[in-house]
């Protein structure tokens, strides 16, 4: 009680924890697929005005109740339409978190994620523990996302 209350006076932030975090940098995000503790990591680029991201997003969320599954929901939405992108999370009931990017180079981010990428969204990286990663750059089905996991578990 008496450090919170230090804390309060003196500002430190005690919640840069990223379970409460709304905005994330290129190097926690690359700490997010580099240390996975699931088996499975799935980190999810979208936007509030990608008609295919905001349909996918609750065929993905259910995979995170999967035990072995974590979900991660990474909006590009410029900082104007992050009430939008909230609203959007409400309204598809998703329960997964989601982090704001927080970097101006969209270059330095998608060489970051996968050289490969063209930057178009829905992209998706699925991490296995292990470091092996499968990447995604479009609209996902329950049975495409189920096919990677399994191919991902399968070849560990």
């Amino acid at each position: 009680m008496v450090i919170l209350l230090i804390g309060l006076i003196f500002g430190f932030n005690f919640n840069y924890d990223l379970e409460t975090k709304e905005k994330i940098t290129l190097k926690e995000l690359e700490g997010l697929y580099n240390n996975t503790s699931s088996e499975i990591t799935i980190i999810n680029f979208w936007a509030s005005w990608c008609g295919p991201c905001v349909k996918e997003m609750p065929v993905l969320d259910k995979f995170a109740a999967q035990k072995n599954v974590s979900l991660i929901f990474i909006s590009m939405d410029f900082e104007q339409d992050e009430d939008k992108a909230k609203k959007i999370l409400s309204k598809k009931g998703v329960t997964s978190r989601n982090y704001f990017i927080d970097e101006k180079d969209p270059d330095k981010l998608i060489r970051s994620v996968e050289e490969s990428w063209s930057g178009a969204i829905p992209a998706t990286l699925f991490v296995h523990k292990s470091g092996k990663r499968i990447f995604h750059e479009a609209e996902l089905n329950h049975e495409q996302i189920q096919n990677i996991i399994t191919q991902l578990m399968k070849n560990q």
